[in-house]
């Protein structure tokens, strides 16, 4: 059933390219029940969007009647769309769709940390530059770029209000760095509200109208979608469940700590190679070599479901995500909550402990899944973001 109100589009033709759009293939018929508009105006404006090389006409099978469907979708040679990532440590991600959400190019840059907040953003965009030359890409065919950037953001500079530690960049006004080198509209967002918003679209949250996507990797942050939109708060902040208190209990005294000290990727990682010499028996000392920089969330992969200390923290970990949601839960109502990150490498040894924790604080509890984007998950979002815009901005 669809849940997705196209008579609230601002214009007729804007109507029409949201459902199609929405159905990614959709017949004229359907386009005029679902819009509330007659067919002879929907055929007009189709027709018009076709020699205009917005839509294309897609090929279908015969009927049992002996005729063929005409079935219209967005054109994919009609320009392209870039998403960058910026939100990783010491790396970029970097996509190119064409128009219609084919992931055509997919590239990552690794930047040192001794590099200066102009060296790493030229790399990302003379890396940007090879993509097209390589694809034989006329620059003037980009559309749109979409920038995901970690920490709160300021929707008019791009540039990073309050920031991860590896940023740099942050306070670069990103958004007119990159208007001004390509010529195209940008903007920029929280790498993990784009994240969402990819998983809304593309992913398992599609068809979800409250749910959260939880990052554990860097930090430890999320991305609301409430009502079927993208929930920033007053001040963009929302999301960042990293600073929520967490009572912990060292040296038999309870500690009041920041969720994200113990629970982000690097957090865990740190507690588990903390106890790695206490036991050289133990197989993940003989997985790590005994080093404590062996200790990645692959290596502690290899140790769960073997009789290794290991599986104890990864279980701790996850009861206490879970006891830092039961409070966002609750207030929010939410129905889903999509993890993502390293962690999601854990499977269910770390998920079974947060849904045990959920179903036993919540009357109901939402469905904990991991990501179905994986790694690619913001840069659907940044696509997602960039053609939304586009149609919205059709006149």
């Amino acid at each position: 059933m669809v849940n997705y109100d196209f008579s609230k589009t601002k214009s007729t033709k804007a109507r029409i390219l949201a459902a199609i759009r929405y159905f990614n293939t959709i017949s004229i018929k359907n386009i005029s029940n679902y819009c509330e508009l007659s067919i002879p105006i929907v055929t007009r404006y189709v027709e018009s969007m076709l020699q205009d090389g917005l839509l294309k006409e897609q090929v279908t099978s015969v009927t049992t009647a002996g005729r063929k469907p005409k079935l219209f979708s967005l054109n994919a040679d009609y320009g392209y769309i870039i998403g960058i990532e910026l939100g990783l440590l010491h790396m970029a991600k970097i996509g190119m769709f064409t128009f219609d959400g084919s992931l055509t190019s997919n590239t990552s840059l690794r930047y040192a940390p001794r590099w200066s907040a102009e060296e790493t953003i030229g790399n990302v965009m003379d890396t940007i530059e090879k993509q097209l030359k390589a694809g034989f890409i006329d620059r003037k065919r980009i559309l749109y770029i979409v920038i995901g950037n970690p920490g709160i953001v300021n929707p008019d500079t791009g540039s990073i209000e309050l920031s991860a530690e590896f940023a740099t960049w942050s306070k670069m006004p990103l958004k007119h760095l990159f208007q001004h080198h390509f010529d195209v509209p940008v903007e920029v967002i929280n790498d993990v509200n784009l994240s969402a918003i990819g998983e809304k679209e593309f992913g398992i949250g599609h068809g979800y109208n409250n749910f959260m996507l939880i990052r554990q990797s860097v930090g430890l942050k999320a991305g609301i979608i409430l009502k079927n939109r993208l929930y920033q708060g007053e001040s963009y902040a929302a999301g960042e469940i990293g600073h929520s208190i967490l009572p912990i209990i060292e040296d038999g005294n309870i500690v009041l700590k920041k969720a994200e000290s113990y629970l982000c990727m690097a957090a865990i990682c740190e507690q588990i190679a903390a106890r790695l010499n206490d036991d050289p028996n133990d197989i993940f000392y003989s997985i790590t070599g005994g080093n404590p920089q062996n200790v990645t969330a692959d290596n502690i992969v290899k140790a769960l479901g073997t009789p290794s200390y290991v599986n104890e923290y990864i279980s701790k970990a996850g009861e206490r995500i879970g006891h830092v949601l039961v409070n966002v839960v609750t207030a929010l109502d939410i129905a889903l909550i999509i993890l993502s990150g390293d962690v999601t490498k854990f499977n269910n040894y770390y998920i079974k402990p947060i849904r045990e924790v959920l179903s036993e604080c919540l009357t109901y509890p939402p469905t904990i899944l991991a990501s179905s984007l994986g790694d690619d998950v913001a840069l659907y979002g940044a696509f997602s973001v960039g053609q939304e815009s586009i149609l919205e901005n059709i006149p």
